[in-house]
């Protein structure tokens, strides 16, 4: 399993939580996974399998930010965290006493990073991996599962931004959904299926239902006209959750720089240190067995079996080991690491 994960980019969070759990020697679950990463330990990204459709751009400072002037006054209250970014930083701030104000566009992403539309070519299909930029709908997702795993309470907060991803490039996009899934447009299959569903719950009935149903089919033609009639784009707006066809995932990269930072840097240092107590326990089964020169299981000689492993394991017996891989010194070595080892995990 672990020679598999050297081979892989990507982990789902499954396969995650096994591998953080090989590499720290203890239970790592998925809750984790996702505690972890609202918690800033990790990176969460997306494939997305079947490719979907977004606005592109890139991520800016306040000083590329979009912006429009006007001169309501409610709306210049919105900018005052921009107001006080620039007086700290000694420059004068954005919003003046007088009128018109300068008021931002762009959809703040982070701290003091705000996404930044391409105007020339901001509607695409995406598809592949892609980090969650971990604001706004994103987070909330994110903690309505950990809360799910955990039997947590249910997250009733909501967003009106949508979902961001993001490139190490700096490239950024907002998922975008087509308006037939909202079950507020109407004529879309998203209200169809809504009028299915008051059907079925018996909150929808008789002389009711079939206008509901009837009036939908009218609806749905004009619907589909003006999708046709218009920009592709137009029909899209911005998503609230991922797609059903798309995976979360973690970056190996991602995974491995949790690991180093805590002390373990991959499973292999897990295999390595199974080795080492299985030294030990042959270091301890030896001096039982091999006479007074080599001592006790609890106080074994380690210089008298080095030198009684020599004998018996000469150059000739394995091939291609020189006489310094049966060297005395190193067999003492390995021999003390390994017993070393033993007596630190007991």
């Amino acid at each position: 399993m672990s020679k598999l994960f050297k081979l892989k980019k990507w982990l789902t969070v499954a396969e995650s939580a096994t591998y953080l759990s090989l590499a720290f020697s203890e239970t790592v679950t998925e809750s984790d996974i996702y505690r972890l990463v609202l918690d800033r330990h990790l990176t969460l990204s997306v494939n997305l399998v079947n490719h979907g459709y977004a606005r592109t751009g890139r991520s800016v400072g306040i000083d590329d930010v979009d912006f429009y002037m006007s001169d309501n006054l409610v709306l210049a209250s919105i900018n005052e965290t921009v107001d006080r970014i620039r007086k700290e930083r000694g420059e004068d701030p954005l919003i003046r006493p007088t009128a018109p104000h300068k008021i931002i566009s762009s959809v703040a992403i982070g701290e003091n990073q705000y996404f930044k539309r391409d105007v020339k070519n901001d509607f695409t299909r995406v598809g592949g991996i892609w980090d969650l930029v971990m604001v706004g709908n994103n987070e909330l997702n994110i903690e309505h599962m950990f809360q799910v795993l955990t039997g947590g309470p249910e997250i009733t907060l909501t967003c009106l931004d949508g979902i961001f991803l993001s490139q190490p490039s700096g490239e950024v996009c907002e998922l975008q959904v087509s308006a037939d899934e909202n079950k507020y447009q109407t004529g879309s299959n998203a209200a169809l299926r809504e009028i299915h569903e008051q059907i079925g719950s018996g909150s929808l009935t008789g002389k009711n239902a079939k206008k509901a149903l009837a009036d939908h089919k009218e609806q749905r033609v004009e619907y589909l006209s003006n999708v046709r009639s218009n920009p592709k784009k137009d029909d899209y707006e911005p998503a609230s959750i991922m797609p059903k066809d798309a995976i979360y995932v973690l970056k190996m990269s991602s995974l491995n720089a949790l690991t180093g930072k805590i002390g373990s840097s991959s499973v292999t240092d897990t295999t390595q240190r199974n080795y080492e107590l299985a030294i030990g326990l042959l270091t301890k089964a030896l001096a039982d067995k091999a006479g007074a020169n080599c001592g006790t299981q609890e106080n074994p000689n380690i210089s008298g079996l080095s030198e009684l492993l020599q004998q018996y394991l000469p150059a000739d017996d394995v091939g291609s080991l020189s006489n310094k891989a049966l060297s005395i010194p190193t067999l003492r070595k390995r021999l003390k690491k390994g017993y070393d080892s033993l007596k630190t995990a007991n």
